[in-house]
């Protein structure tokens, strides 16, 4: 191969390289905005939806944080009503903490690290 064809080559690897990270970039960035659009636009101190669950179409069940009381909530097509105040001990909420990727990726690591030492 010639130095023009090695050059091309090569420009032609960063240019795919750069529009790669470019696109990993915009991915990240969409996914942090449809996530914030999910947790309604806002970060608030004092109110957090914490779990919805389904049970029919149009209908659904929800558990809302407001300051440090929890609330069970139902919300139809027609409109939303009030449950009951949930006690936080019946809850578990552990899980439902804010990880950060590093967090999850590390723990990916783990995972893989134990199932290839099993492997051996």
């Amino acid at each position: 191969m010639n130095n023009g064809g090695f050059f091309s080559a090569v420009v032609e690897l960063v240019t795919l390289v750069i529009i790669f990270v470019g696109v990993l970039a915009l991915t990240y960035f969409v996914t942090k905005k449809i996530a914030q659009v999910k947790q309604g636009g806002q970060k608030t101190k004092n109110l957090q939806m914490i779990e919805v669950l389904q049970i029919g179409q149009g209908q659904c069940l929800s558990i809302v944080r407001t300051g440090k009381t929890y609330h069970l909530i139902g919300s139809t097509k027609e409109g939303i009503s009030y449950c009951k105040e949930l006690d936080p001990n019946d809850l578990q909420l552990d899980a439902y903490k804010e990880s950060s990727f590093n967090e999850y990726l590390a723990h990916f690591k783990q995972d893989h690290e134990e199932t290839q030492n099993e492997n051996k």
